[in-house]
């Protein structure tokens, strides 16, 4: 199954962006909103995980290898219209509060490279069930 990795493009923790999206003042985000963020890269290697963004925002359905049930939405735009995020909806922090709670970092904490060092994944792995259900695994 495919790895998309949570850090960013130079193998960093996001700053404000990713893990920490909540954490940018000038977002419209809330502290803990979070997003699993997808790359070019990630797109070309998996043929039809993801799809192209339509005119209409599809809600889809993850599935985490804990049992967790998480309404969530591709967002943003890659390049060719593919999405650059994977957000928890109809509110982002719940993807936030999720993965802090995955590894065990308080609400109100950055996430950090130790963090993830710590927990023993930077990445998550994913797969396509159908149309609108995908698989999620952050098990070590």
């Amino acid at each position: 199954m495919p790895e998309i990795t949570l850090l960013d493009s130079n193998g960093n923790v996001h700053g404000t962006a990713g893990l920490n999206w909540g954490t940018n003042i000038k977002n419209h985000t809330t502290s803990i909103d979070a997003y699993i963020p997808i790359n070019m890269e990630e797109v070309n290697q998996n043929p039809g995980l993801f799809d192209l963004k339509g005119p209409e925002q599809t809600i889809v359905t993850l599935h985490w290898d804990d049992g967790e049930i998480m309404t969530a939405q591709f967002e943003g735009n890659s390049e060719g219209e593919y999405p650059k995020q994977l957000a928890s909806t109809p509110y982002k922090n719940t993807m936030g509060i999720y993965l802090r709670r995955r590894f065990g970092i308080a609400h109100n904490e950055i996430f950090t490279m130790e963090h993830l060092d710590d927990y023993g994944r930077k990445s998550v792995t994913i797969d396509r069930i159908d149309a609108t259900n995908y698989r999620m695994n952050l098990s070590v």
